[in-house]
């Protein structure tokens, strides 16, 4: 689903949060596409509660982050990428991030594909975000309604 602003950025990033699950692959995989075929850079943005402090601290977080990209950086190696690994909550970080981007790329759902369409994150994007945003399900959601 494609979500267009009536005032847009011409040009800018490419901007894709990530948040480990399964279903935030295929919309990594759409946002290393999109800033391929734009020639855009791309800021992938992962979030974390400031709140728990991560399993062997934020640099450890950010280098697991950094190898994580590592097979899309060999697929895609012309896209410039910036991982970002940013405390706060992921809805509030990812609405802030978007305001420099020329197109902002979300999965419609994390953690629970299951649960519903679309979860806070996207939601949130959806309402907030000054860029485009382009809402990815994953290839195996199932949204059924009850």
């Amino acid at each position: 689903m494609l979500v267009a602003r009536e005032h847009t950025r011409p040009t800018g990033q490419i901007l894709v949060g990530v948040d480990g699950s399964e279903t935030c692959q295929a919309a990594l995989e759409l946002a290393f596409d999109t800033a391929a075929w734009r020639d855009a850079e791309l800021v992938v943005v992962q979030a974390w509660d400031p709140d728990a402090r991560p399993p062997g601290g934020e640099a450890h977080l950010a280098a697991r982050f950094d190898a994580a990209l590592e097979p899309m950086r060999r697929r895609y190696p012309t896209v410039r990428v910036t991982p970002r690994v940013l405390p706060g909550e992921p809805k509030d970080v990812l609405v802030e991030q978007s305001r420099t981007a020329e197109l902002a790329v979300a999965s419609a759902r994390g953690e629970q594909p299951w649960r519903g369409m679309l979860g806070a994150v996207s939601q949130a994007l959806l309402y907030h975000s000054p860029a485009p945003v382009l809402i990815v399900r994953g290839p195996h959601e199932v949204y059924v309604q009850e």
